[in-house]
């Protein structure tokens, strides 16, 4: 991941927002819905660095956070400061270990199942881990996806 945050930029050709997470180093990476509330928070800072990082009507229900993650990262596509010329910014985030990320009681489908399998064309999310696509905690229809091709 080094390697990724640090040549990005160069690889893209265009200046790019990053974010970078490490899966189960503090309690608050440990579970998968608290690590995608800190990745909302800082897609928010990001966005508008002067805003409040959390909306007011902001919740804890798994549904809601993966709600606010999808919104944020469509709003990367469309209002991202610093676009680049052709009026998009591009986004990279990275996460570490997602095979560490605990589910919580109330993950209905599956653990990973907020990880999105189609993102905006900006958008890209990269996550390592030391677990094959049929270990980890993702959906049927995630699993088939990431064991494309163009998923690596």
């Amino acid at each position: 991941l080094t390697t990724i945050y640090t040549e990005c930029e160069s690889w893209f050709g265009r200046k790019v927002m990053k974010v970078l997470r490490f899966s189960g180093i503090t309690p608050r990476s440990s579970y998968n819905l608290e690590l995608l509330r800190i990745i909302c928070e800082q897609l928010c800072l990001l966005l508008q660095p002067s805003a409040h990082c959390v909306p007011q009507d902001a919740s804890f229900d798994p549904l809601y956070v993966n709600n606010w993650f999808q919104t944020l990262i469509r709003r990367f596509d469309e209002e991202s400061p610093d676009r680049d010329p052709s009026g998009r910014h591009l986004l990279v985030i990275m996460i570490d270990d997602i095979h560490r990320l605990n589910p919580l009681d109330s993950d209905i489908v599956a653990a990973l199942s907020w990880l999105p399998i189609n993102l905006p064309r900006n958008v890209h999310i990269i996550g390592t881990t030391h677990s094959s696509p049929d270990i980890l905690k993702l959906t049927p229809v995630q699993r088939e996806r990431f064991k494309l091709p163009d998923c690596y």
